[in-house]
């Protein structure tokens, strides 16, 4: 009698909260969108929204680990979502579709790279984004310290990116000059009155003048940051006029396509972005643009989604545990 076959497991770890993805995580994004758009079959699927890069081999995610039954010897790992939608495509995992070709592996890599660094320069380059939105976002996804320190980590590490990539500027925030601001209002209690009303004025002046200066760059570097938009969105409309790819793996690149710019018009200068949309783009485009970013973000879930295991956590014993591992590795 034949032995049974064992059952194979596809486990997601995803950037997200709450059961939904992160938008400090565009390919997380696209992702689930694509899961649970165009998966074949999802009875073998689990996500688990980690926000625990260690668990990854190159430290990124998304991340697909596929096992067979409880045997940890046979799991396979693949991160990123370019290689994850190649494998799911190529094992016959997505619905209509079991190859990529040449064209829709360039599309892909197009997307991945130029038109995702826009994103990426939005969540941790564009002042307001990376203050207002992203650096908020880690104390809801991580542990202490790392909700603190790892979007620093990551926004070194995008800076460097986008300056190979995008050769874009950008305002540096300064994360000590911050912290001090509150240290200097208790010094300033204790100086004299006369010396706090010069104080108090210089500082105003001061900060009026570097208020007007960082509104300068900033609009200077909104300007440059819509032409480098606009050249890529004529690029990704020639692209996809002439490559030959089926009509499914269209529809899975579109999706990554729509998931970079819905996250970065949410984000808090993405009034600037629908304009910039707007102006390289027929209204009719930006419409569907739009309307399909409705549709994908209340998706309905038809994926498992569990809670992540105290070894999934990226918690401080974990932490440690992942780099002691990574040292005796090598």
């Amino acid at each position: 009698m034949n032995a049974m076959k064992p059952v194979m497991k596809f486990t997601f770890h995803l950037f997200g909260v709450a059961g939904e993805p992160s938008l400090i995580c565009p390919e997380s994004v696209a992702l689930f969108w694509v899961l649970n758009k165009h998966a074949k079959d999802t009875t073998q699927y689990e996500v688990v929204f980690s926000n625990n890069t260690d668990l990854s081999p190159v430290r990124e995610l998304p991340l697909l680990i596929v096992s067979e039954g409880n045997d940890d010897n046979s799991r396979q790992y693949l991160a990123g979502f370019t290689d994850i939608i190649q494998y799911l495509i190529e094992n016959d995992h997505i619905e209509g579709v079991t190859s990529m070709s040449l064209d829709a592996i360039a599309a892909l890599q197009f997307l991945s790279t130029d038109f995702k660094c826009m994103t990426l320069y939005q969540l941790y380059l564009n002042k307001n984004g990376y203050t207002k939105y992203t650096r908020k976002q880690f104390s809801k996804l991580l542990y202490w310290p790392a909700w603190y320190t790892t979007p620093l980590q990551i926004r070194s590490t995008v800076r460097d990116l986008c300056n190979e990539t995008l050769q874009l500027e950008y305002l540096p925030i300064d994360e000590e000059e911050l912290q001090e601001l509150s240290s200097s209002k208790e010094e300033e209690a204790i100086t004299l009155e006369s010396e706090l009303a010069q104080s108090k004025s210089l500082q105003l002046s001061q900060m009026t003048k570097r208020n007007k200066l960082d509104e300068l760059k900033s609009f200077k570097h909104q300007l440059q940051y819509c032409n480098k938009l606009g050249e890529l969105l004529q690029s990704w409309q020639d692209l996809t006029h002439d490559i030959q790819v089926d009509s499914t793996v269209l529809q899975i690149l579109q999706i990554y396509y729509v998931a970079n710019l819905y996250i970065q018009v949410t984000l808090p200068d993405g009034d600037n972005i629908l304009k910039c949309l707007k102006q390289n783009l027929k209204e009719s485009e930006v419409t569907e643009i739009v309307q399909k970013s409705h549709t994908y973000s209340t998706i309905e879930n038809k994926l498992t989604i569990r809670e992540p295991t105290f070894t999934e956590q990226g918690n401080i014993t974990m932490s440690i545990y992942h780099k002691l591992k990574s040292y005796t590795s090598y």
